[in-house]
């Protein structure tokens, strides 16, 4: 449906919110994981980086277009997860494969699955650094604390919050997103100058 794609194309003179800007903001929080990462791409050189940038933009367009194009520019909108129901939407013949959903919701889970498991290593390491090590028998009991002590705290949110509330707290982080990352921007910048300084 062409002429739902041009109505949410009419939309961009109108200026956002910031919490649709600082939510918009997580597709481009995947440099934060570089904290940690970057001890292992020091001799790495990207060659094609106008490539990349078209192909992330290309991919942003059309994860923002299709799924308004096959569900409408109100039924998009009605949506938690609009690719999924886009998928459902799509048919195929492929031998037993008749719907999109069935390849998307296996790579989606994938997706999701490499996506936690990132940002868990990230996060683990970044708490291991910040506190202090001690040992029993001769092992770090550091890593199994931290990680004993997310797991309570993902069977108390399980247990004891009901969606909504989740929704909620995921929508306070989202609107925290956009200063979080200036800020620590700025905190990196103020450590790295300082690294300098400190090396001379």
């Amino acid at each position: 449906m062409w002429d739902s794609v041009r109505i949410a194309v009419t939309h961009f003179q109108k200026i956002p919110s910031f919490e649709s800007i600082s939510t918009a903001t997580f597709v481009y929080t995947g440099y934060t994981n570089l904290v940690i990462f970057n001890r292992l791409y020091k001799d790495v050189r990207v060659k094609y980086l106008w490539a990349i940038a078209i192909l992330g933009f290309f991919t942003l367009i059309t994860t923002f277009i299709i799924p308004i194009g096959l569900n409408g520019f109100d039924g998009a909108e009605s949506f938690t997860f609009p690719w999924i129901a886009t998928t459902e939407a799509i048919r195929i013949e492929l031998g037993f494969i008749e719907r999109i959903s069935f390849l998307f919701l296996g790579l989606y889970i994938n997706v999701s699955l490499a996506s936690v498991i990132l940002h868990w290593h990230v996060g683990l390491e970044l708490l291991k650094a910040a506190f202090p090590s001690f040992k029993f028998k001769k092992i770090d009991m550091k890593p199994f604390v931290l990680i004993g002590v997310f797991t309570v705290l993902a069977l108390v949110v399980q247990l004891f919050f009901e969606e909504k509330t989740v929704g909620e707290i995921a929508k306070v982080w989202m609107m925290l997103l956009l200063p979080a990352q200036i800020a620590g921007l700025v905190l990196l910048k103020l450590l790295s100058k300082r690294k300098e300084k400190l090396s001379k």
